[in-house]
């Protein structure tokens, strides 16, 4: 599955982390770059100033537990 991660530029602190997003979308044509700002602006609100966001595309996997019950 494939998510981003979201930093804030501070101009005290640098970049600071502040969350992770799963991408919902299944079909990848339409992932573009507009559409990872828009998730930015949900994320941070619609007035923010995008020049101090960072984005990281990344893999998020999961991983699924096995219970005691299961081994």
């Amino acid at each position: 599955m494939r998510g981003y991660k979201f930093y804030w530029y501070d101009d005290v602190y640098g970049y600071q982390f502040v969350r992770t997003m799963p991408e919902r979308r299944k079909d990848p044509t339409r992932i573009t770059d507009e559409s990872i700002i828009n998730l930015a602006r949900k994320v941070f609100g619609g007035n923010v100033d995008i020049g101090r966001i960072l984005v990281i595309p990344m893999a998020l996997y999961h991983q699924p537990t096995e219970s005691v019950a299961d081994a």
